[in-house]
């Protein structure tokens, strides 16, 4: 069998992504909120 290896990239990459979604919308909830209770996401953190 042959040697596999994992690229930090392929690690990495998907994770920055997650990292960056949480961090968004994290900062969304926080300046923007929901005015009146008319957003599509209607649980709270």
């Amino acid at each position: 069998m042959g040697k596999t290896s994992c690229k930090p990239a392929v690690v990495l990459f998907p994770a920055a992504l997650t990292l960056a979604g949480g961090v968004g919308g994290w900062l969304y909830y926080r300046y923007v909120g929901c005015a009146a209770g008319a957003c599509a996401i209607t649980s709270n953190p």
